[in-house]
C-alpha cells in the first residue's frame, strides 16, 4: 500500500513529507534522524515518513495526527527510542 506525500505546515513554512528519505531543516550537529509511524486500528504498525531533527520530529508528528484518529509515535532511528506519541490513551485519543 502507497501513501500519498503530504505538505505539513511547521511553523510559518511548508515542508513536503515524501517516502524516500528524510526530511531536514537547519539543525544543530546533536539532532538525529527520527521515524513517524502509525498504528492502524487493525493494531498493524505503518511507517509515514522520516524527519532529521527532534524539534522537526515533534512538530510532524502532531501535523500527523491531526490528520488520523490513529496512535502516531516518533522514534529515535539509532536507539530505537520512542520520544513522543500522539492520539494515544494518555493524551485522549481512542487507542483502540
Amino acid at each position: 500500500m502507497s501513501m500519498k506525500p503530504v505538505w505539513i505546515r511547521v511553523s510559518q513554512s511548508y515542508v513536503w513529507a515524501r517516502q524516500d528519505g528524510p526530511i531536514s531543516q537547519t539543525v544543530g550537529a546533536m539532532d538525529e534522524d527520527y521515524d513517524i509511524f502509525e498504528i492502524c486500528s487493525d493494531r498493524s504498525v505503518t511507517w509515514r515518513v522520516r524527519v532529521h531533527g527532534t524539534q522537526l520530529a515533534l512538530a510532524v508528528l502532531q501535523a500527523i495526527g491531526k490528520q488520523t484518529a490513529s496512535e502516531c509515535f516518533a522514534s529515535n532511528i539509532g536507539t530505537r527510542e520512542v520520544i513522543a506519541r500522539i492520539n494515544g490513551v494518555a493524551d485522549g485519543g481512542t487507542n483502540r
